[in-house]
């Protein structure tokens, strides 16, 4: 019986030990991949010259607006094919929130401009995206959808 209390206490031990420090590493790798997209979403904003009033960070992503100069930035560093985009929402024109399906699941939800010189905004991509996350950033979405909808017009 005490053999069992031992062997059982010296397992949860060395799983303690095994367990904290992946988590510890992970929490600082995490913190070091936000500070880095701050650091590079702060010096796209000092390059355009704006000063960013309104942002958000979610998912690997920041997304900033200057509502005086009409510019908005947005940064995702999530996967391979990462992006990063200025654009200058006086020009963009009307912008609309599409929700892709495929399949009865959403493949992809973007914020799409009028101005087809202008680069889509993507929130969520299957497999690319937790499903998880899916609620989270289709609510960022709606929000932001709706900014820039309130924005464009305080241009016309």
């Amino acid at each position: 019986m005490n053999d069992i209390i031992i062997n059982s206490i010296i397992i949860v031990i060395l799983t303690l030990v095994i367990i904290i420090p992946v988590i510890i590493i992970n929490r600082i790798n995490s913190k070091k991949r936000l500070q880095k997209l701050s650091g590079h979403f702060d010096m796209l904003a000092g390059q355009n010259k704006a000063d960013i009033s309104l942002s958000d960070s979610f998912s690997l992503k920041k997304i900033g607006l200057d509502p005086v100069k009409g510019i908005l930035i947005f940064i995702d560093h999530q996967g391979q094919n990462q992006q990063e985009l200025v654009i200058d929402v006086r020009k963009a024109g009307n912008c609309s929130l599409i929700k892709t399906m495929n399949n009865g699941a959403v493949s992809e939800l973007k914020l799409v401009f009028d101005n087809k010189n202008s680069n889509n905004i993507i929130f969520y991509r299957q497999y690319r995206d937790k499903e998880s996350d899916l609620k989270l950033l289709t609510e960022k979405a709606e929000f932001w959808n709706q900014k820039l909808v309130e924005s464009a017009k305080g241009y016309s």
